[in-house]
């Protein structure tokens, strides 16, 4: 039972932050060059790929267990 009811107050407070943010209008403010992520959009994409290379490297590594 008290599953049930976490289940419907995690939905319900997921909604209502959904409900709330359409409520308001959305304004972008300007940015500054030095308030800039990355100056090139290529550079958010490069790390990506060079932390998805490590991670499969990891995964993928052959090595068996050593035996206790």
């Amino acid at each position: 039972m008290r599953s049930i009811f976490a289940f419907i107050a995690g939905g319900a407070m997921l909604l209502s932050t959904a409900v709330a943010a359409a409520d308001h209008p959305r304004i972008s403010s300007p940015l500054d060059d030095r308030e800039q992520i990355a100056g090139n959009p290529w550079v958010p994409w490069l790390v990506a790929l060079i932390a998805l290379i490590a991670i499969l490297l990891v995964v993928m590594d052959d090595e068996e267990p050593d035996s206790p």
